[in-house]
């Protein structure tokens, strides 16, 4: 199990930015970190209550912009703490003092941000790997990134330009993944999926419980294909070998079968259509 250094740490404290009063019944504070991450490193991010937007960045060093807002003058405030983690980065919102910053510690915390909303915004060079935990607020990685993991609740997720792995986990909202080069993970519950790609490169899971599931694959796709659902229709409009056949349910061998694609919902309609460049906006239906 790795566990984040105690010994490196990246910000011995906190720098505040901009702090001003919002309305009456709560404050909000702009925490700002910036510094050097190695080549290809995961940046970890943990928190709860809020958004995070991953976007590109043109020097070799990553920026971590949190606004946090208090609901509420009663509650306390949240505070950001980035820590050196293998050769990577792991950061933290911390909202309770003795709250550890590291993935299982985070996770397993007894605790909440009730009253508090902690929105960031993280500029990284391409080629990184990312690692998002985090619930009530939607996730956006749009930098070109080397690997993807995203855990959300509550929220959206949207994932593009990824050079490997895309696993993408979320409830109560949709996912959008498009461009992804390497294997791909996504589950919803209440929400739709859409994926769009100009390739096949690895295994493909795809599933939400009720939402519908739509596929743009490249008609070079090769792939064995299982989709289904439960209360919805199966649609497949790409060519090939279809060895299974039900209105709820496709198998198929599209091209040489390279690669698996799963894709399964429980309660909504499910679609491998062409990728010829739509937006795929009509599909969460």
């Amino acid at each position: 199990m790795r566990r984040a250094s105690s010994l490196a740490v990246v910000v011995p404290s906190i720098l505040v930015l901009a702090a001003c009063r919002g309305d009456r019944e709560g404050t909000s504070e702009t925490i700002t970190w910036k510094g050097p991450i190695k080549a290809g490193a995961t940046f970890a991010y943990l928190s709860r209550d809020g958004s995070l937007t991953v976007e590109e960045g043109s020097a070799d060093s990553a920026e971590l912009v949190v606004k946090v807002r208090r609901r509420s003058d009663a509650v306390g405030s949240g505070r950001l703490t980035v820590l050196q983690d293998g050769d990577g980065l792991i950061a933290c919102i911390i909202f309770k003092d003795g709250q550890p910053c590291t993935r299982e510690g985070y996770a397993a915390a007894d605790w909440n941000a009730r009253g508090i909303d902690a929105s960031a915004t993280l500029t990284l060079p391409r080629g990184h790997k990312v690692d998002v935990q985090t619930s009530n607020g939607s996730v956006k990685v749009l930098a070109p990134t080397a690997e993807a993991r995203v855990s959300t609740s509550n929220g959206s997720v949207t994932v593009t330009d990824v050079a490997g792995l895309a696993s993408v986990s979320t409830s109560n909202g949709s996912v959008r993944v498009k461009n992804v080069r390497g294997a791909i993970d996504v589950s919803t519950s209440n929400g739709s999926v859409r994926l769009t790609l100009d390739t096949i490169a690895g295994p493909i899971t795809a599933a939400s419980s009720n939402g519908s599931i739509t596929a743009y694959l490249p008609t070079s796709a090769s792939a064995k294909l299982a989709m289904s659902t439960s209360n919805g229709t199966a649609t497949l409009d790409l060519p090939g070998n279809v060895t299974s056949k039900t209105p709820n349910a496709i198998e198929a061998m599209l091209g040489g079968g390279a690669f698996p694609v799963t894709l399964t919902s429980s309660n909504a309609r499910v679609r491998v259509l062409p990728n010829r460049g739509e937006s795929g906006d009509d599909d969460d239906h």
